[in-house]
């Protein structure tokens, strides 16, 4: 049983994922950030800096190992209209820093996943909902892939000849370092298509699911 403080009950919309540098466990809702350690089996309030206070809903949270940051990509609407932003997360600072991408972006998503590439050193994000504020707002469900590179702060939409999964969101996402494939499964439709229990490999360097 963990001891001390741990985050309230109720939460429901956070994220959680492993720091594999430091065995520590990161729990993030809207700002609120706790770190859980496995080993003393205490979570502990970081309070880290940076980060502007936002409701943030079925955002991505990935874990890069290369560059030792906890990243969020998150539709944030503290503002009118909506906004997305890409927040990195230093432990050993304890702080946020914002990222500008430069080039193409993706739109307003939401409900996406998002996994880390230890292979191809970026992000890779798919499916969710896609928002568009004009003439009127409306979000529908996507099967586009998306790859965030840090190192050079640029998004990259993939294109594919083959096969890929249908449009859907809830579904889970995990990356695999042995085939250093992603791998995706079930979800739902939000017209009728109804669940899902499919199962799908991505390659990043082939850029397909095959």
């Amino acid at each position: 049983t963990p001891s001390g403080n741990r985050p309230a009950a109720g939460w429901q919309d956070g994220r959680m994922i492993y720091d594999s540098d430091r065995n520590r466990v990161l729990l993030l809702e809207d700002s609120d950030l706790w770190e859980y350690n496995p080993v003393s089996y205490s979570w502990t309030e970081m309070f880290p800096t940076g980060m502007t206070d936002s409701y943030r809903e079925d955002f991505g949270f990935a874990y890069d190992s290369h560059r030792k940051k906890a990243v969020v990509f998150a539709m944030e609407d503290e503002e009118e209209p909506p906004v997305m932003r890409i927040w990195e997360y230093d432990a050993i600072s304890n702080s946020w820093e914002e990222r500008i991408p430069v080039g193409e972006q993706p739109p307003l998503w939401m409900q996406m996943t998002m996994v880390y590439d230890k292979n191809a050193r970026k992000m890779v994000v798919f499916g969710g909902e896609h928002c568009f504020m004009e003439p009127t707002p409306i979000c529908s469900n996507t099967n586009e892939t998306w790859l965030w590179d840090g190192n050079s702060g640029t998004w990259e939409r993939e294109t594919f000849n083959s096969n890929v999964p249908v449009k859907r969101e809830d579904h889970q996402m995990t990356y695999d370092t042995l085939s250093r494939r992603s791998y995706l499964i079930g979800g739902e439709s939000e017209d009728t298509l109804g669940n899902f229990n499919d199962l799908w490999s991505f390659d990043t360097g082939s850029e397909s699911y095959p």
